[in-house]
């Protein structure tokens, strides 16, 4: 059972390297280090061509490679330049098709005794980057490196395409915890006040918000509170309750809205805790936050010795968020 196991083992683990992509840096020298641990000691290796779509991309590989090989300390590299003198004569190209019968001619005129080709093709989704070691005494195959190259690495595109290739935007969300903060100034028909509210993540924030409200000489309200908001969908829409302090004052000759409490010639002040639930919108203008306004209104409930009493309070604010 155990030697069954380690046969199928020995097996798949061929199938799973394989299957795992990896970015040019990686694909050239896991490349250069097994070429390196196929040959003895001071073995002279020719790397020949690579048979790509774009010279550019194929003539890069071949200098990385044996840039790697150099590096390795190895095997000894034959230099490259010294091709230039039969490149024309037999119509080599770099980055096209070379047969092998032309890759030993090369070989042995170059005194090399392994040459080194290789491949780049197009799998849709990938791409398949193979190395080939041909004997030059045989002009066999000797070995052959597949590796899965990253269809989405930018180095690859420039160099096959000669594009940078730039990262998709991403979708237009239009979402509350967009950015950390959120500072407003708040304003509708005889109310002002100023609001920052802090994101603590997608769903939830802490508000602070002080406000005054009055409506001639006859009412006024002032507020300070503190608000914890829920947005629901993590997005625009929220509800919130809040507590803090609250005062009223009323004037007039008339019966005030405080319960039991009534006046003919003077003001009456009072002051409370107030407990806030509110409900409404807030919008973004930019994908990544910047100007904003928020729509809603909350419904104060003033607690004090006389009873309690509410009052509604509409808000629009405009702000900008960072």
């Amino acid at each position: 059972m155990k030697k069954c196991l380690m046969i199928f083992v020995f097996i798949l683990s061929p199938v799973v390297l394989f299957a795992q992509q990896m970015n040019l840096d990686e694909v050239i020298k896991h490349s250069a280090r097994v070429i390196e641990d196929t040959f003895p000691q001071g073995a002279k290796v020719l790397v020949l061509n690579f048979s790509s779509p774009s010279e550019t991309f194929s003539e890069f590989v071949l200098e990385e490679l044996s840039g790697e090989l150099l590096e390795g300390y190895k095997i000894t590299v034959v230099d490259r330049r010294n091709l230039s003198a039969i490149r024309e004569e037999l119509d080599f190209q770099y980055s096209g098709e070379v047969s092998d019968e032309s890759m030993q001619s090369l070989g042995k005129m170059l005194g090399a005794e392994v040459v080194i080709s290789g491949s780049l093709t197009d799998l849709g989704t990938s791409y398949r980057f193979r190395i080939r070691i041909i004997n030059v005494e045989t002009a066999t195959v000797q070995r052959q490196i597949t590796s899965e190259l990253q269809r989405n690495d930018s180095q690859v595109t420039f160099l096959l395409t000669g594009k940078i290739e730039k990262p998709p935007k991403p979708p237009f969300v239009q979402s509350a915890s967009i950015r950390n903060n959120w500072f407003s100034a708040e304003a509708t028909l005889g109310l002002v006040g100023l609001r920052y509210e802090r994101i603590l993540n997608n769903n939830w924030a802490l508000n602070f918000n002080g406000y005054a409200q009055w409506w001639g000489t006859v009412f006024m309200d002032v507020g300070i509170d503190v608000t914890a908001r829920f947005y629901p969908s993590g997005k625009i829409f929220y509800m919130g309750i809040g507590m803090g302090g609250h005062g009223y004052s009323d004037y007039s000759g008339r019966t005030t809205e405080v319960k039991r409490v009534e006046s003919s010639e003077e003001t009456i002040y009072q002051f409370g805790f107030a407990i806030c639930p509110e409900i409404g919108f807030k919008v973004h203008f930019g994908r990544n936050g910047g100007f904003f306004f928020d729509l809603g209104y909350k419904n104060p409930l003033l607690i004090n010795k006389y009873g309690f009493t509410f009052n509604t309070v509409p808000h629009f604010g405009l702000g900008w968020a960072w």
